[in-house]
């Protein structure tokens, strides 16, 4: 009878594990991930709203963490998405579809409602990744340049 309680006792403790080693992976694009620094917002029919290196930083973690810091002195656009600092979850997908301005993949980010398409740009000298929106029921296009830093 020893045996047994004990054999229980042992395979309970076994079971009993934490799972924390399966958690679910995020899929963030691995070339997304690092430091990127906000040089150029724009916004149709506005225009272009230039930033000077490191003012925000958006920092993308493979874990689907976002870091925005945001230096507190800088004059923001009003309509920046992400105008504050802090952290949200984000994630990354492909689509089929074109977009007008010829983005591909998609990046979605908690608590903001528009997906975003992104690309890289290889052979740019002024910015390495374009963010942009574009909805053609309402004509809210916008986008975003960075310069990868880290």
């Amino acid at each position: 009878m020893k045996n047994l309680i004990l054999i229980l006792f042992i395979a309970l403790v076994s079971c009993s594990g934490s799972d924390d080693n399966n958690t679910a992976s995020v899929n963030i694009d691995e070339n997304l991930a690092g430091k990127w620094s906000l040089i150029n917002y724009g916004k149709w029919p506005q225009g272009n709203f230039g930033y000077e290196k490191n003012d925000i930083i958006w920092e993308f973690h493979q874990d689907g963490t976002l870091i925005v810091t945001i230096n507190e002195s800088v004059e923001l656009h009003p309509e920046l998405p992400l105008p504050i600092s802090g952290n949200y979850e984000c994630s990354t997908f492909q689509t089929p579809q074109a977009y007008d301005f010829g983005y591909y993949d998609n990046l979605a980010i908690s608590g903001y409602p528009d997906t975003l398409g992104y690309r890289f740009h290889e052979f740019q000298t002024n910015y390495d990744l374009s963010l942009g929106h574009e909805d053609p029921t309402d004509g809210n296009s916008y986008w975003m340049n960075f310069k990868k830093i880290e």
